[in-house]
């Protein structure tokens, strides 16, 4: 059974941060998650606010206004081609990660709500995103005498709810659905209590570069 590499990505919060955004506000972070798409420059309302995004690099909450803006995506230091050009519509005090998918020649954005209110004491808030353009609908299971299904029939582009479940370390196997072969094996996947995360199913079949990318969703903030 192959394994894949877990990366952990560490999360830099801008602005207010985790705390109550304020008045009209919304947090928006973005997810590089193309697999041959190039280094990217995101732009918000018209500027510019981050640079040189690499692929599998999920970046930091940025404060903006709530209702709708404007995100373009472009290759990294130039202004064309708009790989992505799309209106998301935020919730003001709410919490977002919008993602570039797909293959660079039909490159897409998928926005996600990001639930990061602390789960209850000694749990852990999980999903899963399925973002591998050729992968088939997976099926996402923690193995064992009685095997804990996460989400079954996960299709690209979509995210499951988040779960609370024991803060621990797990073994979780993603598989085709239907299936009991693991596609992906993330044999120590370890979840603090009071931890929010999103797994993100990344690269592609075709490439034999299929992964799993662990992000934090809630960082540690003052007082914490």
């Amino acid at each position: 059974m192959k394994r894949i590499l877990l990366l952990f990505v560490g999360l830099l919060v801008l602005g207010s941060g985790l705390g109550l955004v304020q008045g009209n506000q919304a947090r928006l972070r973005v997810a590089h998650l193309s697999p041959d798409a190039p280094a990217v420059d995101v732009w918000v309302n018209g500027v510019r606010v981050l640079s040189r995004v690499s692929y599998k690099n999920v970046g930091a909450y940025l404060t903006v206004r709530g209702g709708v803006n404007q995100v373009w995506v472009m290759p990294a230091g130039q202004v064309t081609p708009r790989l992505i050009d799309t209106r998301v519509t935020l919730e003001a005090g709410r919490s977002y990660t919008v993602a570039a998918v797909g293959l660079a020649k039909d490159v897409q954005a998928r926005l996600f709500l990001d639930e990061i209110a602390t789960p209850p004491e000694g749990s852990a808030n999980v999903r899963l995103v399925h973002a591998s353009p050729d992968a088939p609908p997976v099926d996402a299971v923690v193995p064992g005498e009685q095997p804990l299904l996460l989400r079954n029939n996960l299709k690209f582009g979509e995210a499951t709810p988040y779960v609370a479940i024991p803060a621990r370390s797990y073994q979780l196997e993603v598989r085709p659905t239907g299936t009991a072969t693991a596609t992906l094996n993330l044999p120590d996947v370890r979840l603090e209590p009071g931890r929010v995360y999103s797994v993100f199913i990344v690269g592609s079949m075709a490439a034999s570069s299929l992964e799993a990318v662990l992000v934090l969703d809630n960082p540690l903030t003052a007082g914490q």
